[in-house]
């Protein structure tokens, strides 16, 4: 699936751009890599996370997401500056704890400074809203602090697929009922609970993967076929939220493309899972995502459809992901390895002690 992933890094990059297309939609390329996380966790807590102890499925999401993280926030910051917001210690505690490790960064669209010392909670979010993200520069890694909680949690039910069935019906439930709110309350579009559904799809998915692979494993169709069908279908579902393609009630619309892509990314996976390149090119999709929205304000003017600009933001962003990749991704991935390799051994060895305790 790596070839979906780099699309929908990709598609949001356009779409910061001001770019519009059929199958260019931020927001909804944001709500497809939910399920691809929740597909994706499910894996590895089921197949290389296996022991009870979360710490090395733990560690291994921190190393993944903050060193690119917080070396493109120093480096924004060290250009920019530091804005400090007008608030309390404990709102600045909140402020800068998020700010530096991701944690409930989403919730940093939810509140602006009063200029008083407190916080107030906004409802809307109109263009240029003075909330805390805003201070970052780095506003659109809310989706991370978003995925950051679904981490936190996925230990508790990913290996249960009847528990991850019954969590299902309340988080959509609730999706349904945020629908009510307005689509600018930060409530609604920068909270986890409205997109925890997403992630226990992909969970799923995951477990409908595993009840078929054996009859998939019957068919051996080309990997490279299978990322070009892959990459057709993922277009398909974000033209199918588009109102001016397809008429009917956005909602509903909207939450059958999501569903058709959490079934689609099924047998994707399984034919694809072994491509060597499809998953290098997937692997840029997190730096891409990472350090693109820092570079639109040097690059473009804020004019739609300015597709030079746009071609050239995009080609310092995968320049700028590549470099990343190699310099600060690989790297941190060996010292990941041998990190949760030594976390394995400690935690085999305390279980042996274990053993020998209740048979002694």
């Amino acid at each position: 699936m790596g070839l979906i992933r780099f699309y929908l890094a990709l598609s949001v990059t356009l779409y910061h751009c001001s770019v519009q297309g059929s199958i260019i939609a931020g927001p909804f390329a944001v709500q497809m890599f939910f399920v691809i996380s929740g597909f994706y966790m499910a894996l590895v807590l089921n197949e290389k996370y296996t022991e009870r102890s979360p710490y090395r499925f733990y560690l291994a999401r921190l190393l993944r997401l903050w060193p690119a993280y917080i070396v493109v926030l120093s480096a924004v910051l060290l250009y920019r500056g530091i804005q400090h917001p007008d608030v309390g210690i404990i709102e600045a505690i909140y402020f800068y704890g998020s700010a530096l490790t991701l944690i409930a960064h989403e919730t940093l669209w939810w509140f602006k400074p009063n200029g008083d010392g407190t916080l107030q909670l906004m409802r809307e979010l109109p263009p240029f809203s003075p909330h805390l993200s805003r201070m970052t520069y780095m506003q659109h890694m809310w989706s991370v602090g978003i995925e950051i909680a679904f981490y936190a949690l996925a230990p508790l039910f990913a290996r249960r697929p009847k528990i991850i069935a019954l969590l299902l019906v309340p988080a959509f439930a609730f999706h349904v009922w945020a629908l009510d709110l307005h689509h600018t309350d930060p409530i609604r579009v920068r909270n986890a609970a409205y997109y925890f559904w997403l992630f226990l799809l992909g969970c799923f998915a995951y477990w409908a993967w595993g009840a078929t692979r054996q009859y998939l494993e019957m068919i051996r169709p080309p990997a490279w076929a299978i990322s070009g069908v892959g990459l057709l279908i993922a277009g398909f579902c974000i033209a199918l939220h588009q109102p001016r393609l397809f008429p009917g009630n956005a909602y509903v619309r909207e939450d059958f493309a999501l569903l058709l892509f959490a079934v689609a990314i099924v047998p994707i996976f399984h034919f694809t899972r072994h491509a060597t390149i499809d998953r290098s090119i997937g692997e840029l999709s997190y730096p891409i995502y990472v350090v693109h929205w820092p570079l639109v304000p040097f690059i473009m003017t804020g004019q739609a459809n300015d597709y030079w600009r746009a071609s050239l933001l995009v080609t310092v962003t995968l320049l700028a992901a590549v470099a990343l990749r190699v310099v600060v991704e690989q790297p941190i991935e060996k010292i990941r390895g041998a990190q949760l390799d030594t976390l394995l051994r400690r935690n085999r060895l305390n279980d042996r002690e274990v053993e020998d305790k209740s048979f002694g």
